[in-house]
């Protein structure tokens, strides 16, 4: 009889502490087999009936059919193997002809010690054919290798970004979310929010002015669309530290009990002029009150024509980079880039960021 038929139909022997139903190990035995000794774990794989034991001990992996209860290879391994994974092992569906097996130990002579501290390791086998072979030792340091699984490549499914302005531990759209043009620092008492953007190369606001003693909250928005166009965000001297995904928004708190002028810059790079992506933090001391400065500059008609000659120029270059970007728009359309899925994610927001510039166009 079956585990499930003694279930289903209740043939149960007596109970256990808690009411939990006792099922008589004998009347739904299929058989037993004798492995070897210090058999530690089992797993299955996309053959039928198929299963691999480690035997700790024994130092082998054995792998035997648990409907005839019969073996059907033996590895022998020059270390005791532990735990084992096969990909999606743990799932109806088990795949690849592979199996890894931990090694507790990690005892080689062929590779150096590195101090009191050893890494995990792992070998890799494979199960392909009818005898198994070792055919990759790895390491992993400082990682729990027990209990671990793998997938399928295919089954995860990536995004390119998150959806602007998401705040990544709720999955949610952040109320903190900030567009470009957007920007603000609101001041409340002594409590001073600042909504600001992170771009290739850019942080804005670029200055910010705050007296000693405010309780000072960066909320930052990533505006980026590029795919693992990731900035980072810190503050010298602060101690604070963020990293911000491509559409993530995310906020870091502090008190200002220093005055100063504290640079803030993203700290992973991110493209050729990452060095530049900075700004001012400028924390007035308590009490403190500047003088009105008095700034008188007047431009003679020379430089004031070299400004707008200046200015024309960049016109020609903006106009000119607006033709290339058009014809871009134009391939995409018609080469139906909404059936495909990923393209469609960078072009449906790079055509965002158009209408946003068109925007901007007719108010400057």
């Amino acid at each position: 009889m079956a585990f499930k038929d003694a279930f289903a139909n209740k043939t149960f022997s007596g109970e256990a502490d808690g009411g939990i139903p006792l099922i008589d190990n004998a009347t739904v035995k299929h058989g037993s087999i004798k492995l070897g000794n210090g058999v530690i774990d089992v797993v299955f794989e996309y053959r039928p009936g198929i299963v691999y034991s480690s035997a700790f001990n024994d130092k082998k992996i054995i792998r035997w059919n648990y409907e005839t209860m019969k073996i059907e290879d033996e590895l022998a391994l020059s270390f005791k193997p532990g735990q084992l994974m096969v990909p999606q092992g743990l799932s109806a569906e088990p795949h690849s002809n592979y199996l890894t097996v931990v090694n507790k130990e990690a005892l080689y002579e062929n590779i150096a010690d590195i101090g009191p501290v050893r890494p995990s390791y792992q070998h890799l086998i494979d199960i392909s054919s009818d005898q198994m072979s070792d055919i990759y030792t790895m390491s992993i340091p400082q990682a729990n290798l027990y209990g671990s699984v793998a997938v399928l490549r295919t089954i995860i499914k990536p995004i390119i970004r998150y959806p602007l302005g998401t705040n990544t531990r709720t999955g949610e759209i952040s109320v903190y979310k900030t567009v470009a043009g957007q920007e603000k620092i609101e001041r409340e008492g002594n409590r001073v929010h600042i909504f600001g953007t992170m771009i290739r190369s850019h942080i804005v606001p670029e200055i910010v002015e705050v007296n000693e003693g405010d309780v000072v909250t960066f909320h930052l928005t990533n505006l980026e669309r590029a795919e693992d166009e990731t900035h980072g965000f810190t503050i010298d001297t602060y101690g604070k530290h963020g990293s911000f995904e491509p559409g993530k928004t995310a906020s870091l708190t502090f008190t200002a009990d220093r005055p100063g002028v504290f640079p803030y810059y993203c700290t992973e790079f991110c493209s050729a002029l990452h060095l530049e992506m900075e700004g001012i933090l400028l924390i007035k001391p308590k009490g403190y009150k500047g003088k009105k400065g008095e700034v008188k500059i007047k431009l003679t008609d020379a430089e004031l024509q070299g400004y707008k000659k200046n200015y024309e120029d960049k016109l020609v270059v903006i106009d000119a980079t607006q033709d290339v970007i058009n014809s871009v728009v134009t391939f995409l359309k018609e080469n139906n880039y909404q059936d495909y899925p990923y393209v469609e994610a960078l072009v449906v927001d790079a055509f965002d960021q158009l209408g946003q510039a068109a925007s901007s166009k007719e108010k400057h």
